[in-house]
């Protein structure tokens, strides 16, 4: 599947600047975070390619990846979360937890919140749940690609308590920064 070759109805550009109504309190409250199923699928690959493009390109790796996320991610002992919004039964974002076999690494990824659900904790609550399973899986240290350019999400991510650390090689071109966080059992 080209993912750079999908046809939009409405530009990304436009489509990011517009705006929906303000959750509520009460809303936010509604949405769910949950595991991955195929009927998510279409939406982490909507969710992931709009906020590539919004600041980036598609790259070889992301079409990899996005082709097959079950795959990808979750037959490698990996998950996808999803945020739900239970009163719309829409999905407002997605994160995934990707295990790497050849040498045992976690990677947070893919963290995206819909534009119109930003604002209300649901990046902080997808990342919680990619650590929680991070360490039911005995993971020692979760590790993170990403851009600078992408300050709120850098901002989060040290909220979170990642701390940069060295570049190492990458599949992707964008990536500028690496950040790890130690998941040593009673530290957040």
């Amino acid at each position: 599947m080209d993912f750079s070759e999908e046809k939009e109805a409405v530009p990304i550009a436009d489509r990011l600047r517009q705006t929906a109504e303000t959750l509520t309190h009460k809303d936010a409250a509604a949405i769910r975070i949950v595991p991955w199923n195929d009927r998510c699928k279409k939406d982490f690959i909507r969710l992931s390619t709009l906020w590539i493009k919004q600041y980036f390109v598609l790259e070889p790796a992301d079409e990899e990846l996005l082709s097959d996320p079950y795959r990808n991610c979750i037959e490698t002992g990996g998950e996808i979360f999803v945020a739900v919004d239970t009163q719309t039964d829409t999905v407002a974002g997605v994160c995934a937890l990707i295990h790497h076999p050849a040498d045992q690494s976690w990677e947070l990824a893919k963290l995206c919140v819909d534009p119109r659900y930003r604002g209300h904790g649901l990046g902080e609550r997808l990342i919680d749940a990619v650590i929680d399973l991070a360490r039911k899986k005995s993971a020692e240290q979760l590790f993170l690609e990403s851009n600078t350019v992408l300050t709120a999400a850098i901002a989060l991510y040290r909220k979170k308590g990642f701390v940069e650390t060295p570049l190492k090689e990458s599949k992707y071109r964008r990536v500028d920064i690496r950040m790890v966080k130690s998941l040593n059992p009673g530290r957040k």
